[in-house]
């Protein structure tokens, strides 16, 4: 027989690997952080339409100013609708009431 010395005493030390328990509190914690991050990717993938739809409307912006910086004499034929809805535009050029 193995002297007492030799022998292997159970204890909390002699435990190896993981219990189920704690298998499930890493796949909860990994799950969340997982779900934090796939939450991240569409809101950044929002964010950069945005942007790009921005972009877009200031470089449709310029080129209609650059239009009408070329053409200064139509200035009174563009009609750019500033005022919201409902408010009264003043006119460029009124038409004489007859």
């Amino acid at each position: 027989m193995f002297p007492v010395s030799a022998r292997r005493q159970a204890g909390p030390g002699s435990q190896r690997g993981m219990t189920l328990i704690e298998a499930l509190a890493a796949f909860v914690i990994l799950s969340v952080g997982l779900l934090g991050i796939v939450g991240l990717q569409a809101l950044s993938k929002t964010a950069q339409h945005q942007a790009i739809q921005r972009s877009r409307a200031v470089a449709l912006g310029n080129d209609m100013l650059e239009r009408i910086r070329s053409n200064p004499a139509g200035l009174e034929t563009y009609d750019i609708h500033l005022a919201p809805q409902g408010v009264a535009q003043p006119l460029l050029n009124p038409a004489p009431i007859a």
